[in-house]
């Protein structure tokens, strides 16, 4: 019997220190976070947004709206910063662009649209700024041109395009400029010109064909002034000096 009442003192006492903890732990480290909807108006009481706030942040899925009640956008929080995909839309409705975020910053896939739906520019983010390949587009959707980006300046090939899609001009970046062989083309997409580019600037041996694809003129270029002597190509190939020309940058 007197060890039936021990056992249960200790029973006791183990049960009042295991609340004593408790108590204490939640103090500091409550169960829930306290989540809250909220619902913003502009001054004439038209809503301008609505979405949830956990712990006095922005959580979740939040939609912003134009004073005629139109959806402007749809943006996804975590601890009150932009993450998760976030989408844009127009007066009309329409969406504008789309995008996707990592707590604050541009990162992954992004599609840009025209007003009237078709797609304007797609490609991806890498820490806010341009990376990898990315479309540019006319409105149409015919492509414009496309290329790649490294640290959010344009690298490698690059080729642009005119509306009926024929190329006019192709040609390689480094460090977000022109370098190494360019190549341009009329509308029709017959050679126009060709040479190479140095740290921006045409640089060497630079050659000039006519609609039929015939070479008339040859030149040099030293960063990016024509120097002489220039020559004129005749239909039979022979060449004639002639004065450097006054070209602008393409």
């Amino acid at each position: 019997m007197k060890t039936c009442v021990a056992l249960q003192k200790i029973s006791h006492l183990t049960a009042l220190v295991c609340l004593t903890f408790l108590l204490s732990w939640l103090t500091y480290y409550p169960l829930c976070a306290q989540s809250l909807d909220v619902r913003l108006y502009y001054p004439d009481s038209s809503l301008r947004a609505e979405g949830s706030l956990l712990d006095s942040l922005k959580e979740g899925l939040w939609v912003y709206y134009y004073p005629d009640g139109t959806p402007s956008a749809r943006l996804h929080y975590r601890d009150d910063s932009l993450h998760g995909i976030q989408q844009y839309y127009g007066f009309s409705g329409d969406l504008i662009a789309e995008e996707m975020y990592r707590l604050e910053m541009l990162e992954g896939k992004a599609v840009y649209y025209y007003p009237g739906g078709n797609k304007e520019k797609e490609g991806s983010y890498e820490q806010d700024a341009y990376s990898g390949m990315w479309r540019f587009y006319y409105e149409d959707e015919t492509l414009k041109r496309e290329g790649s980006y490294v640290n959010g300046l344009p690298e490698g090939e690059w080729t642009f395009y005119n509306e009926t899609g024929k190329v006019v001009q192709r040609g390689y970046y480094a460090g977000g400029v022109e370098a190494g062989e360019w190549t341009f083309y009329y509308p029709d997409g017959q050679l126009a010109e060709k040479g190479q580019y140095k740290a921006g600037k045409r640089e060497g041996e630079w050659q000039y064909y006519d609609k039929k694809g015939r070479l008339y003129m040859t030149g040099t270029f030293r960063a990016g002034e024509p120097i002489a002597p220039w020559y004129d190509v005749n239909r039979r190939g022979k060449r004639k000096e002639t004065s450097p020309p006054k070209m602008q940058e393409n």
